[in-house]
């Protein structure tokens, strides 16, 4: 009874809001040749965590992390610097940037994963087979250690099994990864589990 209440009271709030904005809409348009007033939607990729996160889901994921970035130093620091301005006085604090996580994604020195995947292309040639998976995720089990870069995690067996318990609980089938072609990338909207297994072909 209360889901249904909670359902009601969303519903009409939304249908309200609907109508009023485009009464205020209409209104502004009367006696107008031309549209005075619209409002536009940007509609942008989700942060995905799928059954198995490949080559598709890591781009989209980067993506949001940019677009993460933007939103803070744009809405977030900009406003926080009008206060300042303005002398007024703010307790709110900043969220936490999320710099070193897309350093860990687009640095070429050192080299970030972006670049790691273009040079394992040039190294590759037509094999991609045995330059791809397990072999690749040690080579950034190595780089990103020695980079000592704290949102890049490599994976161990136990993890995995951790991983695939927590997807089968979610998702209500069994995933199978193996272990030694995962590595785990800390987003800002939560740590996300990727299967390094046919990044090289997907990447030509």
């Amino acid at each position: 009874q209360r889901d249904a209440v909670a359902k009601m009271l969303y519903s009409r709030i939304f249908d309200w809001i609907i109508k009023s904005m485009n009464n205020k809409l209409v209104a502004s348009q009367r006696g107008s040749i031309k549209p005075t007033g619209c409002v536009g939607l940007l509609d942008i990729f989700g942060f995905e965590d799928m059954p198995v996160n490949g080559f598709e889901q890591m781009f989209i994921n980067l993506t949001n992390e940019k677009i993460q970035q933007l939103f803070n130093k744009i809405m977030i620091e900009r406003e926080l610097q009008f206060y300042a301005e303005e002398g007024i006085e703010s307790s709110y604090a900043p969220p936490p940037g999320n710099d070193r996580c897309l350093d860990l994604f687009l640095l070429e020195k050192p080299q970030g994963m972006v670049a790691s995947i273009a040079n394992r292309i040039k190294e590759a040639g037509k094999e991609f087979n045995k330059m791809d998976g397990a072999p690749f995720v040690r080579q950034l089990n190595r780089n990103f250690k020695q980079q000592k870069q704290d949102y890049y995690v490599e994976c161990t067996p136990s993890m995995i099994s951790e991983v695939m318990r927590q997807k089968k609980k979610r998702w209500g089938k069994d995933i199978r990864l193996n272990w030694e072609e995962c590595f785990q990338v800390k987003h800002y909207a939560g740590t996300i589990t990727y299967e390094l297994k046919g990044f090289l072909q997907k990447s030509t």
